[in-house]
Order: C-alpha cells, then sequence, then structure tokens
C-alpha cells in the first residue's frame, strides 16, 4: 500500500503521535507530521557461527536455534553432522555412510539424512536421534540433489538425479513410490520446505542446465499442483519455512555464478526481497522458520560461514499523493 488512492475506503485511525506498541499489519495518520505510517515486516540477513567442517552440498534440518547439518564434499564426502545452537557449531555423530547432496527432514534431535552420492547414488536413508546415526528403510530409487521436506516420520522427496521426477513418501515405516512423474521433464537441484501434508517444492533444472526452472509445486499429502512462479529461476537453493510462508535463497542461475537472490513465497506468490544474501551460495543447508532461518554448507566454494535470516517489525512511512 503506497498511496491514499489505494486505502480509500478504509478506515485509518488518526493519532497525534506514533502508538506503543505498534504491530505488524497496523496502520495510522500521524496528525503531528501529517504522514501515513504502518508496521511493515522486513527480513535481514546475518552473519552466524562458522562451521567445523569447510564443505558444500550438505543438508540442514531444525531451527536457527536448534539446526543440524550433516554430510557435504570437502572432498572428498564427508560423515560430518553438526548442531547448532543460534551462535556456534558443536560436533555431533556422524554419519554411516559419508555422502554428499543427500535430502533430508526432522529437527536437531529427530532428522532422515535421505539418499545422497557416496560412491554412487544411494538409497541409502538414516535416521539421527539427537546423539547418533542408525540405518534406517532405504528408498525405492537411488537419488541426490532432490528435493524434500518434513519430519522423521513423515517426509517426501521429490526428483533429483539420475532417475528425475521419481517422488517418494515416508510413513515411519517404509517408502512409496507416487503415482508417476511430477513437474517438467529430467527436473533435479529442486528445494524444499513444509510438511507431508502441506509442501512446497520450488526451482531446479530439467534436461539442460542452461535452462533453470521458476517452477513451484505445493503438495497436499496426496497429489501436487502449481502454484506461483519465482522470479528468477534458480537450482540448488536453500529454502525453509512451510507451504504458506517460505524462504527461497541462493541457488544457481544456469551456467553462470552462484545467486545472492532472496524470495519469500506467501503461499500464492513469491516476492523478491530486498535483503540478500552477503555471499552467493548454492548446493547449501536452509533450515528454520520463514522469520529466523538460517543457510550453511553452500559452495561454489567449500565455505564454513552461516548466514541467518530474520524478519522483524518495522515502521514505515507511506507516500499520501
Amino acid at each position: 500500500m503506497s498511496t491514499f488512492k489505494e486505502i480509500r475506503g478504509q478506515l485509518i485511525k488518526s493519532l497525534s503521535s506514533d502508538p506503543s506498541p505498534a504491530a505488524a499489519g497496523d496502520m495510522w495518520y500521524n496528525s503531528t507530521s501529517q504522514t501515513l505510517k504502518g508496521v511493515v515486516l522486513s527480513g535481514a540477513w546475518s552473519t552466524g557461527g562458522t562451521t567445523i567442517t569447510s564443505a558444500r552440498q550438505r543438508f540442514a534440518t531444525g531451527t536457527q536455534t536448534a539446526g543440524l547439518l550433516f554430510g557435504g564434499f570437502t572432498p572428498p564426502n564427508t560423515t560430518a553432522t553438526e548442531e547448532y545452537n543460534g551462535s556456534s557449531w558443536t560436533a555431533g555423530g556422524a554419519l554411516s555412510t559419508a555422502r554428499r547432496s543427500p535430502g533430508g527432514a526432522g529437527t536437531q534431535t529427530a532428522s532422515l539424512c535421505i539418499g545422497g552420492y557416496s560412491t554412487a547414488a544411494s538409497t541409502t536413508v538414516e535416521e539421527y536421534n539427537g546423539t547418533a546415526w542408525t540405518g534406517s528403510p532405504a528408498l525405492n530409487n537411488v537419488k541426490f540433489l532432490a528435493g524434500s521436506f518434513g519430519t522423521s516420520s513423515a517426509a517426501v522427496t521429490e526428483g533429483g538425479a539420475p532417475a528425475p521426477k521419481a517422488f517418494e513418501t515416508w510413513d515411519d515405516s517404509s517408502w512409496t513410490a507416487g503415482p508417476g512423474p511430477i513437474g517438467p521433464a529430467n527436473s533435479y537441484g529442486s528445494t524444499g520446505a513444509g510438511t507431508a501434508t502441506a509442501g512446497l517444492f520450488a526451482g531446479g533444472y530439467p534436461a539442460s542446465p542452461t535452462d533453470n526452472l521458476t517452477r513451484a509445486l505445493e503438495y497436499n499429502g496426496s497429489s501436487f499442483s502449481s502454484s506461483g512462479s519465482m522470479n528468477s529461476g534458480r537450482g540448488y537453493m536453500q529454502g525453509f519455512g512451510v507451504q504458506t510462508s517460505a524462504v527461497m535463497a541462493g541457488g544457481l542461475t544456469g551456467p553462470g555464478p552462484a545467486s545472492t537472490a532472496t524470495e519469500t513465497y506467501d503461499g500464492a506468490n513469491f516476492t523478491t526481497s530486498p535483503a540478500t544474501l552477503g555471499t552467493a551460495t548454492a548446493y547449501g543447508g536452509g533450515a528454520g522458520t520463514s522469520s529466523a532461518g538460517f543457510v550453511a554448507g553452500g559452495g561454489p566454494d567449500f565455505p564454513s560461514r552461516t548466514e541467518e535470516f530474520t524478519t522483524a517489525a518495522a515502521t514505515k512511512t507511506f507516500t499520501t499523493s
């Protein structure tokens, strides 16, 4: 909302001073300064703790204050697992199988590591209990560079190489292959967010690495449907949040360099955020909520950096012409 004309017919309070406290969505007219004001949510990236292992192609689960980061390529592939408390990383239990580009789902104390690439694309799944990884029933199809979301007891994985478009669901006892392909042909490198009954997949690559995708798909627990497209087609992004409020950051825009771009999703549309990553990053892990998330373990270098995304309420003055 930027002009009086756009809010004509709405009741706006006239106040001699700005209210305190004011919440996101509040709007008023300050009669002293003769300005229209409101409280909006604004996102920003900041530097977080340094990871123990410098690697890319890692996966992250959990939250900004209780995160988990695992797998990756140092080189070689690594079994490293790290836990985040919002300021620093500590070592967790090592994966049984070293791998890069796995999928994942869950929390710091209950996560899945799904597939990935060890000496070849893998069906191997491991489950973390906050201390150690143990074997879990395998996927039906080998895959790495796949999108995934959910919890350790209910998860979805979609796309990936070398069997693109295959999606599978996890019900805490076994993986079930989906009824058919979804999305464009040969899609891989998509990014997921949400739960097994309300999820979001965004971006990725089709057959040609120069033809990246702006597509987004929503999952309702049984079927996929097309959603609003991203403004910038990218693959290998870092994402976090839920189906109705998600963040997609960084990624690769074709054969060119990694991106710093950030887009937010509201359940219908993607909006390009003025907040951008401090360093262009792809192939990393992202986790958390749309108001408090983090990105770690990306590339194209072999970084040890973490960036945190936080939204906060701020008072904005709107034009009144």
